[in-house]
């Protein structure tokens, strides 16, 4: 099909086009929440910890959040059709990869290429809203924009979780890939390329590099500081680089002419706090997220569809309550409301913490709904705030790092949670078994063998010692690991209430409305990411 110019696209044309590249955004969405049901199933498959399983979403989100920028101006340089249709044959083939994997290395390696492939969807399709739809009509369609977000999330959990008990965690990425495929031939066949926009823009090459090693770098953090220890050389490392390229990425935003990063924007405080605080609020979401998936899972007659439920409890409500919400946002004042979510998220992370292996599921599933839906509320009054804050002439630039932080959120929230609950499943669950053994009357010797154990199988000379003592292995390891679940969740909750607590405080320094820095409608101010002058 060839090139066509926005005056050239009647709105029926423009809305068919529109929903074949809505069904690549579901795809995306979708594979992305497929991941918490699956992530114990995976674990046992490879015989990994659960502090390392945090690396299968860390090395996704890594990709991701670091080459989008890239691709969203590289798409203006070759093409936006072009560059969708690389991204959906990289991140369908990497599925497919992803699902025969023999090893845990490859599978990683797999989730690294998806996440290339979804920074080369998700910024075009964004690009694409602004060649389809007039001015008039962008903040509709950026609203059904999200609600295919929501919606994929959603259906994603749940779905998850019941493909997952029913074919093995497998079936998630053949599903992607599969669906990956059909995307890529309906963009093929049904959706025009764009104007190329001129070639001359530059890229930020070496800011692309120090972003990668900075996020890279930070978000290895908790999971080498759970699996080898706050002090070891690796998570020693993972600091340096971390600092180090954080602090050379923001001396070099500023001199060169084409930053992946304004700076400028970071310094406005109207615009960090707010965007502070819904990068806080991701985290805190994704951490209790993932914890509760291997809870759930893990306990006396869990499942995977169980997760699912759970995770669309909380994306579900999160996606009906954001319209309500971004209605009130326009009428009241936004810091009211985030105020108001702060304290109910507060309480039910309060009440999730009383949860034990016995709490029925309807249980935890009301707590949930209860965060999901103050999350939901809170959202949309902090992107006000936020984008209201960037100048005109900076809305792409905002809106792209807004993007940045709710994706670098997600990764360094599941990998804090994740490495705080396998800390405390590993402590606890050696500390239960030490103490039975002790009970059968074990020497010091064979004590500190039970301290080294951790989660892996004993063996056959431990297990021997044991059986003279009258104590069966695989029921001290499973008796020790049940109990290890049933305080594991404290653990995590009570890492993020604090952090909850600091966030309440900070958000009643909150604008009560949003320092208008720009002129722009606001139902088109998101829109502007990644979107070129010459579309607008």
């Amino acid at each position: 099909m060839a090139a066509l110019q926005q005056e050239h696209l009647s709105p029926r044309i423009a809305w068919r086009i529109y929903a074949v590249l809505l069904f690549s955004t579901f795809v995306t969405i979708e594979a992305m929440t497929f991941q918490a049901p699956a992530l114990p199933s995976i674990v046992r498959h490879y015989g990994v910890s659960m502090n390392s399983s945090a690396l299968i979403i860390l090395v996704f989100f890594v990709a991701s959040t670091t080459c989008s920028p890239i691709m969203g101006r590289l798409a203006d340089a070759i093409g936006r059709k072009k560059m969708l249709l690389i991204g959906l044959v990289v991140f369908s083939v990497s599925e497919f990869a992803a699902a025969v994997s023999p090893t845990f290395e490859l599978l990683l390696a797999a989730r690294l290429l998806q996440g290339l492939g979804v920074a080369c969807i998700m910024p075009v399709v964004l690009a694409y809203i602004g060649f389809l739809f007039p001015d008039e009509r962008r903040g509709m369609a950026l609203g059904i924009f999200t609600a295919a977000m929501g919606l994929g999330a959603t259906t994603g959990a749940l779905l998850g979780g019941l493909l997952v008990d029913a074919f093995g965690w497998q079936i998630i990425y053949w599903l992607s890939g599969l669906l990956g495929a059909v995307g890529l031939l309906l963009i093929a066949a049904l959706v025009p390329e764009t104007t190329v926009v001129s070639r001359r823009r530059g890229y930020d090459l070496a800011g692309s590099l120090l972003l990668f090693l900075a996020l890279g770098g930070l978000l290895s953090i908790p999971t080498a500081a759970a699996k080898l220890g706050p002090t070891s050389p690796y998570t020693l490392a993972a600091l340096g680089i971390g600092v180090v390229a954080a602090a050379l990425l923001w001396k070099l935003e500023q001199r060169v002419a084409d930053p992946v990063i304004d700076i400028g924007i970071l310094r406005n405080p109207a615009f960090i706090l707010p965007a502070g605080l819904y990068l806080l609020s991701v985290m805190c979401l994704a951490g209790l997220t993932y914890s509760l998936a291997f809870f759930i899972s893990e306990r006396p007659g869990g499942s995977a569809s169980q997760v699912g439920f759970i995770n669309m409890c909380v994306y579900g409500c999160s996606m009906i309550s954001a319209p309500i919400a971004g209605r009130l946002a326009d009428r009241y004042d936004c810091r009211r409301i985030v105020v108001a979510s702060m304290v109910a998220i507060l309480l039910g992370m309060l009440t999730i913490s009383t949860i034990r292996l016995s709490t029925p599921l309807w249980m935890i599933a009301g707590i949930v709904v209860l965060i999901g839906f103050a999350n939901g509320m809170k959202t949309p009054a902090l992107m006000k705030l936020m984008m209201s804050a960037v100048p005109r002439a900076k809305l792409a630039a905002g809106s792209g790092l807004f993007t940045m932080m709710k994706d670098f959120g997600s990764p360094a929230g599941a990998t804090f949670g994740l490495g705080v609950f396998g800390s405390a499943v590993t402590l606890i669950a050696q500390q239960s078994m030490q103490e039975r053994a002790s009970q059968a009357g074990a020497s010091p010797e064979l004590l500190g063998r039970l301290a080294g154990l951790g989660q892996a199988k004993p063996s056959p000379e431990l297990a021997a010692q044991l059986q003279q003592l009258g104590v069966d292995a695989s029921e001290l390891l499973q008796a020790g690991r049940l109990d290890g679940l049933a305080s594991a969740i404290p653990w995590v909750t009570g890492s993020l209430v604090a952090v909850l607590a600091l966030m309440l405080l900070l958000s009643l320094r909150l604008q009560r409305r949003p320092e208008q820095a720009n002129n722009a409608p606001q139902q088109s101010s998101v829109i502007a990411t990644n979107e070129p002058e010459a579309l607008r």
